[in-house]
């Protein structure tokens, strides 16, 4: 019996050499009782590809302020789904998950949108 094949959307896919960085995911889970949360526990570590997007300086008053963008591309994995209230480190960066996206619908590579603000993440 031959199983069915992926359909072809198109996507070119990343080879596994690409995926050259390995992120941690991390939650803060639950919060003390004056509200405050509690520090973020690793959920998850993956390979990774990290490329730069977009960076962006805006100066206010005593302050310089840089943002800059990133798109990290990993496998999919049914064992974890990431979503926008995680965090990734990446060698001591911290990077804020703006969106997530199977990009074909294929279940076969995800891309992150994140960014970090003044190098450190916010």
């Amino acid at each position: 019996m031959i199983l069915p094949r992926k359909l072809s959307t198109g996507v070119r896919y990343m080879d596994a050499s690409g995926f050259n960085s390995q992120i941690t995911f991390m939650q803060a889970a639950g919060a003390e009782a004056d509200g405050t949360l509690n520090p973020p526990v690793a959920l998850w570590t993956a390979w990774a590809n990290i490329a730069m997007w977009r960076g962006k300086e805006s100066d206010k008053p005593q302050q310089r302020n840089a943002a800059s963008s990133f798109k990290i591309t990993m496998r999919y994995s049914i064992e974890f789904t990431p979503t926008s209230d995680m965090t990734i480190v990446y060698h001591g960066q911290t990077y804020n998950i703006e969106s997530v996206s199977d990009i074909d619908g294929q279940r076969v590579q995800l891309e992150l949108w994140c960014w970090i603000e003044n190098g450190t993440g916010a």
